[in-house]
Formats: structure tokens, C-alpha cells, sequence
């Protein structure tokens, strides 16, 4: 996991004090009173923001829509499902008779995550296909799932594209709004590694390095393909293109 987490608490304790808080940087940027914000995270936490626990597949099939191939489902599942094989072998190496439920480190480390999880809804650790789906689902959102949501920047730069907020009757956003807004995106832009770089050096040894060398070789082969059904479709969706994807939400 340390290469999906990199920075992650860095960027959780910066938000915590200067984007989420009462006269932070998305207060000043949304039309949103103090008890607006706390409405919208109110409303995070029901089922109905699409924010309770599911495996990325389950959460694609849960929507239904068989009648149209959506590249978020098509690329999004192959992606995630190279992501749990890589897990799933990772898991069998250091837990050969599939003991993970039976590891002290890791229930405490589900208690912990759970604990901190917006609807605290992650399912219990009661053998390693369900430990592997966890980690799958969290190394998918915090790499290829965050790219879907938060590559925002590039919509930032016409004021009138999309502003968080403007007054009735306008077309553009006030220039609080645009300034805060380019802020926000400057203070969460740093570099950050990506999935495809070589990280064998942090496995316990030669094996376990390897692993992380067979899931970049898949990955590169799962972005040619992507890379031609791009080719076929009539916007090319470049979300899942490895090349491209960071292994942890930015900052």
C-alpha cells in the first residue's frame, strides 16, 4: 500500500485546516453557508451520494444500464481487476493458507480504516478474497477513480466554464470565486509518482518485486487497449491511460 498512500496523510491534514473548514478555501469558493457545508457532508454520508462501500464492479453493475458500454465501466473494471489480481497474489505469498483474518496488524489496521471511513460501512477482514477486495477498491480510487473526479484543473481556467458559484444572472463566476478556485488547484497540483514507475525496491525481496513488475507489464499492455478502443469511440476517454495515472490522490 505505501506507494497508493504517498502523501496522502499530507494532503488529508492540509485540507483539514485550509479547504474544508469554516472560512477555508471551499467555503470562500461555494455559495454555501457554515450549516450549507455541513448539509453537503451530511449528505455525503447517505447512500444516495454514492459514497457507501462497493467494489468497483459491484458499484458499476448496481447502476444497471446494459443498454450503452460506458468507458468508465468497460476500461474502469479491467483496470480495477488488474489491481486485485496483483493484490490477490501479493496475499497468497505472505499468506499461503490464507490466514489474513487471523493477523492482529491486520484487524487493527480494518478497525482503524473503518473507524475513519465516512459511513464506517468497510466489510470485516473474514478471509483474504476479502481483505484483497478492500485494498483493490482503495488502491482504485486513490489512483485511476480520483483522475476520474479530480483532474479539474483545465475547466478552472475560463472563469465562466465552470465556476463554483456566481450571482443570479450572471454567466461567470465572481473573481473571488475563480482566484480562490485557481488557489485550491495550485495548493493540490504537486508532482506526484506514477503507477508505472518502479517501486520493486520497497518489497521485502526479490519475489514480492517482482509482482510489482508483472502488474506494470499488464498495465502497459491494458493501456494499448485502451489506447484502441479510444480509437473507436467517438471521444477518447483517457482516464485509465497508465501512462498518465498517479499512484495516490495528488497534492
Amino acid at each position: 500500500m505505501t506507494p497508493f498512500g504517498y502523501r496522502t496523510a499530507a494532503i488529508n491534514w492540509r485540507a483539514s485546516f485550509a479547504l474544508v473548514n469554516e472560512f477555508g478555501l471551499l467555503h470562500r469558493a461555494m455559495p454555501f453557508t457554515k450549516q450549507g457545508l455541513r448539509q453537503l457532508f451530511d449528505f455525503a454520508r447517505t447512500s444516495s451520494a454514492g459514497i457507501t462501500w462497493a467494489t468497483i464492479t459491484a458499484r458499476h453493475a448496481a447502476k444497471g444500464v446494459d443498454s450503452v458500454t460506458l468507458p468508465l465501466d468497460e476500461d474502469g473494471d479491467e483496470y480495477y481487476l488488474l489491481l486485485r489480481r496483483f493484490v490477490s497474489d501479493y496475499l497468497v505469498k505472505y499468506y499461503p493458507s490464507g490466514e489474513c483474518a487471523a493477523d492482529a496488524g491486520v484487524q487493527a489496521w480494518h478497525r482503524r480504516v473503518n473507524r475513519i471511513a465516512p459511513n464506517h460501512d468497510v466489510p470485516s477482514v473474514d478471509s483474504c478474497d476479502a481483505l484483497a477486495d478492500i485494498l483493490a477498491t482503495f488502491m482504485y480510487l486513490v489512483s485511476a477513480g480520483h483522475r476520474h473526479v479530480g483532474t479539474i484543473a483545465a475547466e478552472l481556467e475560463d472563469p465562466c466554464w465552470a465556476p463554483w458559484s456566481w450571482r443570479d444572472g450572471d454567466f461567470c463566476g465572481l473573481p473571488r470565486t475563480a482566484y480562490t478556485q485557481t488557489v485550491i488547484m495550485a495548493l493540490t497540483s504537486h508532482e506526484q509518482p506514477r503507477i508505472l514507475d518502479d517501486y520493486s525496491h520497497m518489497f521485502l525481496d526479490a519475489e514480492a518485486g517482482s509482482m510489482w513488475t508483472n502488474l506494470t507489464a499488464s498495465l502497459r499492455r491494458f493501456g494499448d487497449a485502451v489506447e484502441a478502443r479510444n480509437l473507436q469511440r467517438r471521444r477518447p476517454y483517457r482516464v485509465f491511460i497508465p501512462s498518465q495515472i498517479e499512484t495516490s490522490v495528488a497534492i
